[in-house]
């Protein structure tokens, strides 16, 4: 299964979600390229598949990078809305949080 949110010409991956047996046959890739065919057929022209995590999630890094996007890097509400002192204060400790 997989869902997508869309706001004008653009749409956001909402929802992915495979049972074991699915996995093993990539399911998921079918999901995705009918999702990605849909939204085209929409005009929707881009879609943004959400956070990749090289490291701790390989085999969702290597789906999203095989359907061949771009990787974009944004700053998240800890940088653009903490005051500088307590970021210095605070920061080493947020990023053990995650």
């Amino acid at each position: 299964m997989r869902a997508a949110f869309v706001n004008g010409p653009y749409a956001w991956d909402a929802l992915a979600a495979a049972n074991s047996e699915a996995r093993k046959i990539y399911a998921s890739y079918v999901c995705a390229w009918k999702l990605i065919e849909v939204l085209n057929d929409m005009g929707i022209n881009e879609f943004d598949l959400a956070g990749i995590d090289p490291e701790e999630n390989e085999g969702v890094f290597n789906f999203k990078k095989g359907l061949g996007g771009q990787r974009h890097t944004y700053l998240g509400e800890w940088e653009t809305s903490a005051p500088s002192a307590i970021k210095q204060f605070l920061g080493p400790i947020v990023s053990r949080m995650g």
